[in-house]
């Protein structure tokens, strides 16, 4: 897989139990390469709609609580260089240390992917980590004809990558993926007595996990069964179904936000801003009586209606169905 998505020849992971333990080992490997690891000046900058694992990760690594920084993102949900350019020099000039930028390819409400090539060149002008939460979107990176979409995601010193999410490997199924997996022992190895050396290092030295449940048999079996065409025909499908439903969805009084994958957010305009939590709540009734099940997101404040079209069984009759009754409850609010 890190070969596939281009990190290079020393390059390699582990398998995770979800997106949170990959993002937080992740950031441990970048505290430890950053030699930051009992600094109490250590700063992570990353998103406002970065994933709340973040803020899991640093409270488990010990920050204080700015040492993760969330930064403003810009109309469609992305990070731009120009606002963390301007954090890490007010953060430095504060005698704080940024260690780690976290991007991230595919945000959980809306789907968008921050710009990954210009973020990483900053990243290696500033000498920050540079770590992709791609839970979401890296899989795109599997494909030449889906690569486009996370552009820059090679450049990452590490990746969070799940196949549970729209390769329907079932869960738990994630991997942290690393430029340089030797990383991975030297930040984590701890030397496990107890057990037979062998050749090479213990898995329990490659990760934060010890003892694992056999995760990544799963994802093998999974990847062996789809192959590379496999996943390119899931992705392809996902991002029709996306694309299909946003065009079916034509009543003046929905805005439908911007993204870049398969995640559709779905809200009213703006100057019906006083009725969009009762239209959001009554139409999430309407579609669960109809066997539809979108989530109720709030995206700064804002009541906002959320589908993920990657289930493969969802045929164009589904969505015109689907769309037929957000468009008609739109349609009443007056």
């Amino acid at each position: 897989l890190s070969s596939r998505v281009g990190l290079g020849p020393n390059s390699g992971g582990v398998p995770a139990s979800g997106g949170s333990l990959s993002n937080l080992m992740a950031l441990v490997c970048a505290r430890q390469a950053a030699e930051l690891a009992a600094d109490p000046s250590a700063v992570v900058l990353t998103g406002s709609a970065a994933h709340v694992s973040l803020n899991k990760a640093a409270t488990v690594m010990g920050l204080p609580p700015d040492g993760l920084q969330c930064l403003q993102t810009d109309a469609d949900g992305r990070l731009q260089p120009e606002v963390v350019a301007r954090a890490i020099q007010q953060l430095r000039s504060a005698g704080r240390k940024p260690f780690a930028l976290v991007a991230v390819a595919g945000t959980t409400v809306q789907g968008s992917v921050d710009p990954l090539i210009d973020l990483a060149a900053l990243c290696r002008r500033e000498q920050l980590w540079l770590h992709v939460d791609g839970a979401i979107g890296a899989v795109c990176a599997l494909v030449d004809s889906q690569r486009w979409r996370v552009d820059g995601i090679e450049h990452a010193d590490s990746i969070t990558l799940n196949p549970q999410k729209v390769l329907g490997v079932s869960k738990p199924s994630s991997v942290l993926l690393m430029r340089n997996v030797e990383l991975l022992q030297t930040s984590f190895a701890t030397g496990l007595p107890y057990m037979e050396s062998g050749d090479g290092p213990q898995g329990g030295d490659l990760g934060l996990q010890g003892t694992r449940s056999a995760e990544v048999l799963k994802l093998w079996l999974s990847l062996q069964r789809l192959g590379l065409d496999g996943i390119e025909r899931i992705l392809d499908q996902a991002f029709h179904r996306a694309e299909y439903l946003r065009s079916l969805l034509t009543a003046p009084q929905l805005q439908l936000l911007p993204g870049d994958l398969h995640l559709l957010a779905i809200g009213l305009q703006p100057h019906l801003a006083d009725r969009a939590q009762l239209w959001r709540d009554h139409t999430h009734g309407l579609l669960h009586q109809q066997g539809f099940w979108l989530s109720r997101p709030d995206l700064d404040g804002r009541p906002l209606l959320k589908a993920v079209l990657g289930n493969p069984f969802t045929n164009e009759d589904h969505l015109e169905h689907l769309a037929g009754i957000i468009n008609r409850s739109a349609g009443e609010v007056s």
